[in-house]
């Protein structure tokens, strides 16, 4: 692609983004703006009535790209729930509120509790009428027969006071909170089984419900023949988009063997359905094809969008949806549509629809991993040419891998800090492979649903043969994700270094392109100082000396770090996947390349940084106290740095303060918060410095 101007929908997108952003970051509402969409309209009019305005063309350029940032800032500030004058957040009153709300997507069991997505609709007290409200609410119910009959668009009463998501408690861990911002989600409530009633009406979408309805059956279905957990929840991922049943080990296999793309329904899903749809048209309409082209394009457009929401709208399958849905309509007015156009308007579409896609992991993958794909593919598949059909084959599917790794390479460093080696490999089994069980998904339902009566043989036979292949999947990806090197972890970069990287890219492929040795200079130079910057990072934490009190609930996790080395002394109930969840992306920014974990109970522990005996703990010259009982005894009075108290002891702090003298006292997240409020107060009474880490997060001391 030489020149944009075949493409000029990738210069209308570049600035609604720049306009989204900046009104993200700039955190401001100005709704002036919104007049000055008519005014620059009105100024491109009277320009092309002047005279020569042809040589004024580059003004048209200016002011279009001028309208399409102003579009992107104000659609983000017109979506933003928190700019509302009715969102519920300025209209709570007290602990009593109470709130009337409609389910805006399907419940999802999590944690013992059904967690649902809820639109605001009224709020008041009990002693007053309600009034209109809008804005979204994370809702977590009890589980009993009651919630587990909640769905799509049911209206419910329930009374509370909402909070805002907490921010994370621990350096660098994943933020729930900016998580749920990407969904324009910011407020969340715990509902006992006594504050919520269900109402008698109903609300949303009329075919979204429908769809869902079909949803839960087609699931019905799946667990009917796929019998085990793990074959249930990679085929309902496959088929439907449903993975809130997948657990940890399977999706970490996928992830690990570069496979979990496949699990999000996209393009090729799509792209199967629309092909589906249209052969079955044309078998059964051939002869009328031209008159009835019309008629098939509308069937098409059907079929994606109803598939599009029995996946649950997912931002792949938004993506993929509308892309074909721009070829369907090019079709049928007989119009040339470049694939570069037809990305460019399907994410200007979708951005429109909703700004905060633009954040979304998803939809950036999805959007980088096509355009890979569409401009890498061809080249990295013409440098090797095979013979053999099977072989083109093969070496077709691995192109294509090779062309999504590419170009996502940078950003699923970003996201996820580690490289699957053998994401080519599992590309040959999985993509393939993902064809067969959408294919017989399909079919399965259409026998299940309609000949199950009289020919439940057929569905029976279907079921078996996708069953074994799901498994047989399932097993070709565990093979390859236990193969010694399957995965290099522990790859940390910041935004800038991703950035950095993208860019380095682009020089190089420009140069590739135009055989000028100033592109692949440039780009050579900019990879040779990113080497240079990384290894004097990495050097400053040679001598890097830390101690962090990690916020893990209800339990004990402190880390000893220095030298590339960490000691981390853990309570006995904590598990290993709260314990890598709290740690594993500190240990990666801070290049820790060996860990150590130590029982916090046991009573001796020697290394040449780490000394514990007992409660007491040195680490290089730093002397703590890990108190979780009242020490008993006539003790001289001891000098500490610092006194951790766990455990949720009985304490007195002013007969602690004759047996330890401290610069300061942490309050880890394994006591009760009344016990901590008592400490505090006694603490401020006496000018004691301390650290409540359930409160402040985790306590991080370098020296």
């Amino acid at each position: 692609m030489k020149s944009l101007r075949p493409v000029p929908f990738f210069r209308l997108i570049l600035p609604f983004i720049g306009g989204i952003l900046c009104a993200m970051y700039a955190g401001v509402k100005v709704e002036f703006l919104l007049w000055t969409l008519p005014i620059i309209f009105v100024i491109s009019i009277l320009i092309s009535r002047l005279k020569g305005h042809f040589s004024k063309r580059w003004m048209y350029g200016v002011l279009l790209t001028l309208l399409f940032f102003l579009l992107g800032f104000i659609r983000y500030n017109q979506t933003y729930e928190l700019n509302s004058a009715q969102h519920f957040s300025h209209q709570i009153l007290s602990k009593t509120s109470v709130f009337e709300a409609e389910i805006t997507d399907m419940p999802v069991v999590k944690n013992e509790r059904l967690k649902v997505q809820l639109k605001i609709l009224k709020t008041g007290s009990e002693n007053k009428e309600s009034v209109p409200a809008d804005g979204n609410l994370l809702a977590y119910l009890d589980l009993d027969s009651l919630s587990q009959n909640l769905s799509y668009g049911d209206r419910i009463f329930f009374r509370g006071k909402p909070t805002q998501i907490r921010l994370p408690g621990n350096p660098v861990a994943f933020d729930y909170r900016k998580y749920l911002h990407t969904q324009n989600i910011h407020y969340q409530l715990f509902i006992s089984e006594s504050d919520w009633v269900k109402s008698a009406e109903t609300g949303g979408y009329y075919v979204q419900r429908q769809a869902f309805k079909m949803r839960k059956k087609f699931l019905k279905i799946l667990r009917k023949y796929l019998s085990d957990s793990e074959t249930f929840s990679v085929g309902s991922a496959l088929i439907l988009g449903y993975k809130d049943e997948m657990n940890e080990d399977i999706r970490t296999a996928y992830a690990q063997t570069g496979a979990m793309h496949v699990l999000a329904v996209s393009g090729l899903h799509v792209g199967l359905i629309y092909l589906i749809i249209s052969k079955l048209f044309d078998l059964l309409f051939g002869t009328y094809r031209r008159k009835m082209r019309f008629i098939k394009a509308l069937t098409c457009l059907f079929g994606l969008w109803l598939f599009a929401m029995l996946t649950g709208m997912s931002p792949s399958v938004m993506r993929a949806s509308v892309m074909f849905s721009v070829i369907i309509v090019a079709g049928l007015v007989r119009r040339n549509n470049r694939i570069y156009n037809s990305l460019c308007i399907s994410a200007l579409f979708l951005l429109l629809l909703n700004p905060f896609m633009l954040l979304s992991v998803g939809f950036q993958l999805s959007y980088l991993a096509v355009t890979g794909i569409v401009y890498f593919q061809p080249r990295i598949y013409a440098l090797l040419i095979c013979e053999n059909k099977f072989a083109d084959f093969l070496w077709q599917l691995c192109s294509v891998s090779i062309a999504a790794q590419l170009v996502t390479l940078p950003l699923s460093l970003y996201y996820f800090h580690q490289f699957p080696v053998y994401f080519w490999a599992s590309g040959l089994v999985v993509v393939p492979a993902a064809s067969l069980i959408l294919s017989g998904g399909l079919l399965l339902f259409f026998f299940e649903t309609l000949f199950s009566a009289f020919a439940p043989f057929i569905a029976a036979a279907i079921g078996f043969l996708l069953y074994w292949l799901i498994f047989t999947v399932n097993f070709c990806i565990k093979a390859l994700q236990i193969i010694p090197g399957s995965v290099i972890e522990g790859i940390w970069i910041s935004a800038f270094m991703m950035f950095i990287l993208y860019v380095i890219m682009l020089f190089l492929v420009k140069g590739i392109n135009t055989r000028k040795g100033k592109y692949l200079t440039a780009g050579t130079a900019i990879l040779a100082l990113v080497f240079i910057l990384t290894a004097f990072e990495k050097s400053k934490f040679i001598n890097n000396r830390q101690i962090i009190v990690y916020d893990v609930y209800k339990n004990s996790l402190i880390d000893f770090m220095g030298n590339g080395t960490s000691y981390s002394l853990i309570s006995n109930d904590l598990k290993e996947k709260s314990y890598g969840f709290a740690v594993k992306n500190y240990h990666y920014a801070q290049d820790v390349n060996k860990s150590e974990v130590v029982n916090i109970d046991i009573s001796d522990y020697n290394s040449p940084a780490l000394f514990v005996k007992e409660n007491f703990v040195q680490f290089f010259d730093k002397k703590l106290y890990l108190l979780d009982k009242m020490p008993q005894g006539n003790k001289k009075q001891i000098d500490l740095d610092f006194l951790i108290v766990r455990n949720n002891p009985y304490l007195n702090l002013e007969e602690v303060g004759k047996y330890f003298r401290c610069d300061k006292i942490i309050f880890d997240n394994s006591n009760s918060r009344y016990k901590v409020e008592d400490w505090k107060k006694y603490c401020e009474e006496n000018a004691i410095d301390y650290h409540v880490v359930s409160e402040s997060g985790a306590w991080i001391f370098k020296f």
